[in-house]
């Protein structure tokens, strides 16, 4: 790759801008609890990639990772995708349910 003094800056303000946006408006942390018919009571997002679901008084661990404005749960061999919706809340279906901050 070629870099000329001229491209240099377009790089690193490009580089910046890229950086920035990964941070805005795609990430979870803390308390989320279900809204509706939510099927778990809680999820609740801890660092390192964790997530403690809670359903019925049994809490269980799995780990979490947010790409495209969805965060990506796996438990138990399984992965549950969320949708990150406009008011910050996690949408998983009609049947898992809706999930917001507290």
């Amino acid at each position: 790759m070629n870099i000329t003094r001229q491209s240099l800056p377009s790089m690193t303000l490009a580089a910046a801008l890229a950086v920035l946006g990964a941070g805005c408006g795609n990430s979870v942390s803390g308390t989320y609890s279900g809204k509706g018919s939510g099927m778990l009571d809680k999820l609740e997002f801890k660092s390192g990639g964790k997530v403690e679901l809670s359903f019925m008084g049994a809490i269980q661990e799995g780990s979490f990772v947010v790409e495209d404005q969805r965060v990506k749960i796996t438990n138990a061999g399984s992965t549950q995708i969320f949708r990150i919706d406009d008011k910050g809340c996690l949408d998983a279906g009609a049947i898992l349910g809706r999930y917001c901050k507290q």
